[in-house]
C-alpha cells in the first residue's frame, strides 16, 4: 500500500515540477579557410517557455587586430516568440542592436533606433535553425534586421535560407536533426560555421 501512494505521490509531483533541458551547440567560426573564433548556441527548455542564445566571439587581423562580439538572446513561450535582444561589439564597443518585443499581439521591432511593427504571431526564427531541421514550406523570422526569410531544401539535409528581395542565400546542412555546418553570405565577407565534434 506504501508503494502505491509512493508511486502516486511521485506521479502527481512530476505533474508540476517544471520540465528542464538545456541543449549547448558549438561551432567554429571560418573566415577564407581560417578559424577565427567560436559561435556557441543553447536552447534551455523550462515547461513551456523556450530560452535560445548565440553568442560568438572572433578576432580577426586585416590591416589590424578586430575583436567581434555577438549576443543574442530569444524567448518563446507555448511555441510563440515573446522577445529577441542582439547586440555586435567590435573591439568592446557597441556597434549595432535589435530588440523585439510582444505586447497586446503586436511586436515592436528596433534595429538601431528604427521602429518597425508586426502584427501577426511569429512561431519560427532563425535562432532556432542550429536545432531543428527546418520544414521548406516555413517562412523563418530573422531578428536582428527583423524581415522574413524564405527557407528551400536544395537536396536531403541541405537547405538554402534567402530573403525575397535580395539575392544572397546561405547554405544550411544537418544531421540528425541538429545543424553541422552553415555557410553565411554577406557584401563584404562570407563566414562558414562548422560544429565542433565532441
Amino acid at each position: 500500500m506504501k508503494s502505491i501512494a509512493l508511486i502516486f505521490i511521485v506521479s502527481v509531483t512530476s505533474l508540476f515540477t517544471p520540465v528542464t533541458s538545456n541543449d549547448i551547440l558549438v561551432y567554429d567560426l571560418i573566415v577564407s579557410g581560417e578559424k577565427i573564433g567560436t559561435v556557441t548556441a543553447t536552447k534551455k527548455v523550462e515547461g513551456n517557455k523556450i530560452t535560445y542564445t548565440s553568442n560568438s566571439d572572433a578576432t580577426t587581423s586585416m590591416l589590424f587586430k578586430i575583436d567581434i562580439k555577438t549576443r543574442m538572446t530569444v524567448v518563446y513561450k507555448n511555441n510563440i516568440l515573446q522577445e529577441s535582444s542582439y547586440q555586435f561589439y567590435k573591439n568592446g564597443k557597441l556597434k549595432e542592436e535589435a530588440n523585439v518585443t510582444l505586447s497586446n499581439g503586436i511586436y515592436s521591432i528596433i534595429h538601431d533606433k528604427k521602429v518597425t511593427t508586426y502584427n501577426k504571431k511569429i512561431v519560427k526564427s532563425t535562432i532556432i535553425l542550429p536545432f531543428e531541421k527546418p520544414n521548406d514550406k516555413d517562412s523563418y523570422f530573422e531578428e536582428v534586421e527583423g524581415n522574413f526569410k524564405t527557407i528551400k531544401l536544395i537536396k536531403e539535409n541541405n537547405y538554402q535560407l534567402y530573403n525575397q528581395n535580395n539575392t544572397q542565400k546561405d547554405d544550411y546542412n544537418y544531421k540528425d536533426g541538429n545543424l553541422q555546418s552553415s555557410l553565411v553570405r554577406n557584401t563584404l565577407v562570407d563566414f562558414k560555421m562548422v560544429l565542433k565534434t565532441k
